[in-house]
């Protein structure tokens, strides 16, 4: 009988909002779960301290149940998406970066063409402090539109967004994200990332800006001494980011996010100086080929960069990092789903699932009852059936997710995902009575095979011998499992929560006769297991076009930072143009020069940071998630992708660099006379 409707809110939106309320003793009683709860609530008088009360709970029930604060986070949920969050930081961490790179050309090519103007301003009285403050209102006002439009964009693009994160977090661990949450934090954020790149990029052009002199500046006098030391400074400064990332990187201790940025400073750090050592020989090279494709003109490619030498190494470092993150963000998916993909297709490979709502689905499903797996066993042509259970318990005063199911079943038709060892052996051995853990269990609790556990039961304390480790993707406590025989004689049981058949012929037969049997008295769905073969990547590739889009942006900054800081650099090499024109070039090869100088760099750059993405790529997939999350990951990449990502970088860097080409190639001749 329903006595009432809840309200809108709060409880009546968990699980999607199909929810129910009832008191507990008739819930324990219909569930056939006399005395057993799933959670206890304590309501503490004001003077009370959490901690103390939290602490004296825990000595008394033990390994019988787990105790936390009510506003703590859901740590299994955390863990899960921890994955997700590496990508999306690299990804708004190096498009931070680029977007710094961004204004610093920018607001560098204002400085450089005005440099007459700022001259004359200075020579005219006009103190460096209120020049500089110019400088810095101008920035400001273009960093308050910037982060405007930008934080306008990121809440049209967070509803798509919201849906890929919210399979993710169902498909993990069951937890639907179903709410957009747009509050000041969010607001605050942007503005203190639209502050930070307007900082980063306005302070080193202001300060040159204001130490502009007339005389020097007539003369083109340059300290050589100053120069040199700056230099050295900032070797040194590379030299030591490269050793503290490089410790933090290899610190287990250090967060999971810290060391993947840590990982990327580093490689990051060692491009450029790679790119210092060997671009004069690499230049040799390729003047050497592009000599045979362009006459006359080939050998003159690559001679710009030796003018600006540190604005090349920072677009390198530009670009070097939006291909490094677009290929650590594709490496990590790809590597993600084929693993899933394939712990999924080879556990039971030529069977048939049976679930009570689609596979996966968000929602949380009713289970199978004893007489519907009984009528399954009855069905003509069935040879096997695998039946599965979960329940979370208490190991050590945390909770773990304990998975039980026909395992000599399994041994004989499936695949138990076992590591290192044989997964028919083990499998018999979990029939047998003995219990598997999994990484991250045997990570967390120190575990190893041969070791003996005790575990609290319904029907008192249980001893366990570890009979091999499996691989699996549970909670942050990892998961154990047993045979569901075993699971029987100590816990109640009302249903299987899926259901794996074989058959001796085609299972589309068998599947007709269930269903004839079943009639309208029980909803089913059936999947077969081969169809799961590429599930997980299907259903990833969703997320991985909401991860395109932010790498599409971030692409396209990398490509107005190339365009950017060679409009930068035209306005020190302008003589070098005006000369080549004196000398006899036409303006259409001067522009052909800037044109080749500017896809090589975009190119080569790309290149090296896809070259930096996979190598930062492996140690964190092979070291960092599995101990980090406990998950272990096969690495997987497609070359593919990765040709797709150069031929897009050279298109990009095509297109970025057409305008200051076109510039160069308009330069006056009076630039020679002025010289």
């Amino acid at each position: 009988m329903i006595r009432g409707i809840l309200p809108p809110g709060g409880v009546a939106e968990a699980y999607g909002g199909e929810i129910g309320v009832m008191d507990v003793s008739a819930l324990q009683a219909l569930l056939g779960r006399k005395g057993w709860l799933d959670r206890i609530d304590v309501l503490l008088s004001a003077a009370s301290s959490d901690a103390k009360v939290i602490e004296a709970i825990r000595s008394k029930i033990g390994d019988r149940g787990t105790v936390c604060r009510a506003a703590g986070h859901n740590a299994w949920v955390e863990d899960a998406l921890l994955m997700l969050r590496i990508i999306v930081s690299a990804l708004i961490g190096v498009a931070s970066i680029v977007a710094s790179v961004v204004s610093y050309g920018a607001l560098s090519w204002f400085v450089d063409r005005l440099t007459p103007e700022l001259t004359l301003l200075h020579a005219a009285g006009l103190e460096p402090r209120r020049l500089r403050r110019l400088i810095y209102i101008d920035a400001g006002l273009l960093a308050t539109l910037g982060t405007g439009v930008g934080i306008v964009s990121g809440w049209l693009l967070s509803k798509s967004f919201l849906r890929g994160l919210s399979w993710l977090s169902t498909f993990i661990q069951g937890v639907e994200v179903q709410h957009l949450q747009f509050g000041v934090s969010t607001l605050t954020t942007g503005g203190l990332v639209g502050a930070i790149v307007s900082l980063a990029g306005v302070l080193a052009p202001a300060r040159r800006a204001s130490q502009l002199s007339a005389f020097s500046t007539a003369l083109g006098l340059e300290n050589a001494t100053e120069g040199q030391s700056k230099e050295r400074r900032k070797r040194a400064v590379v030299g030591s980011l490269i050793v503290v990332a490089s410790i933090t990187a290899a610190l287990p201790s250090a967060p999971p996010l810290a060391r993947v940025a840590a990982i990327l400073v580093a490689g990051l750090a060692g491009l450029v100086v790679a790119v210092d050592i060997v671009l004069p020989s690499v230049l040799r090279w390729i003047r050497v080929a592009l000599e045979l494709i362009l006459p006359g003109i080939g050998r003159l490619v690559g001679t710009g960069f030796a003018a600006c030498r540190g604005r090349v190494l920072l677009t390198v470092a530009c670009v070097g990092a939006v291909a490094a993150s677009l290929t650590m963000s594709l490496t990590l998916t790809r590597s993600a789903a084929r693993t899933l993909d394939k712990w999924l297709e080879n556990q039971f490979t030529g069977g048939v699932f049976v679930t009570t709502d689609h596979i996966f689905s968000t929602q949380p499903a009713a289970l199978i009852s004893p007489e519907t797996v009984a009528i399954i066993r009855q069905t003509p042509n069935v040879r096997a059936v695998f039946e599965e259970v979960s329940e979370k318990i208490i190991y050590r005063g945390e909770e773990t997710l304990l998975v039980a199911g026909s395992m000599g079943v399994l041994a004989q038709y499936g695949n138990l995902q076992v590591v290192g060892g044989s997964s028919r052996s083990v499998a018999q051995d979990l029939a047998n009575g003995q219990v598997a853990v999994s990484e991250r269990f045997a990570r967390h609790f120190g575990t190893r095979p041969g070791d003996v556990l005790s575990l609290s039961t319904p029907s008192g304390l249980r001893r366990f011998r570890v009979a091999g480790l499996i691989r699996d993707y549970a909670g942050p406590a990892g998961s154990l499992n047993m045979d569901i025989g075993v699971f029987d004689e100590l816990w109640p049981r009302r249903g299987s929560r899926d259901v794996v058949f074989w058959t001796a012929g085609d299972p589309s037969t068998a599947i007709s006769a269930i269903r004839d049997h079943l009639a309208d008295k029980h909803s089913l769905f059936f999947s077969y297991g081969d169809t799961l073969a590429h599930f997980v990547t299907d259903q990833i590739s969703r997320l991985r076009g909401i991860l395109a889009s932010i790498a599409l942006m971030t692409a396209l900054l990398g490509a107005v930072a190339i365009s950017s800081l060679m409009l930068g650099g035209l306005t020190t090499q302008a003589r070098d143009c005006a000369l080549l024109l004196a000398m006899g070039a036409t303006r259409t090869q001067v522009r052909v020069i800037k044109l080749v100088e500017g896809v090589l760099l975009g190119v080569g750059s790309g290149a090296a940071g896809i070259a930096v993405g996979v190598g930062a790529s492996y140690p964190i997939i092979t070291n960092v998630l599995p101990e980090g999350l406990g998950w272990t990951l096969n690495f997987s990449a497609d070359p593919a992708e990765f040709i797709l990502l150069i031929l897009s970088l050279t298109a990009s860097s095509f297109l970025a660099s057409t305008y200051p080409a076109w510039t160069a190639g308009d330069v006056s001749l009076r630039e020679v006379s002025d010289e």
